[in-house]
């Protein structure tokens, strides 16, 4: 049996987009813990894949959904690698790995 884990859709907002983290909605954040801590981002576009080290936290929003940081470096690879306003997939790969896709610019 094959557990397809949740994947959506982020447009990287201006503060997502400069800043390096994002807010994951309502629908999607059972793919987190409930606990904060360490995470692993995984970032990916074409042939290119790096790890970087972020974390999560549910006490930047009123509702407690997550809310990723990857600080500085993730910011850099969304500028990269991605648009303003753009979109990238975000895939919960298990609890404590989330994969960051990049489409072609």
């Amino acid at each position: 049996m094959t557990v397809r884990m949740a994947t959506f859709e982020l447009t990287l907002h201006k503060t997502y987009f400069h800043i390096g983290f994002f807010n994951v909605p309502v629908r999607h954040d059972a793919g987190l813990g409930s606990v904060p801590g360490p995470l692993t981002l995984v970032l990916v576009s074409g042939n290119e894949t790096r790890r970087l080290a972020g974390r999560f936290d549910r006490s930047a929003n009123r509702n407690a959904t997550p809310r990723v940081h990857g600080g500085a470096e993730l910011a850099r690879w969304f500028q990269r690698h991605a648009d303003l306003l753009g979109r990238v997939a975000v895939e919960f790969v298990d609890p404590d790995t989330i994969r960051i896709t990049a489409g072609a610019r």
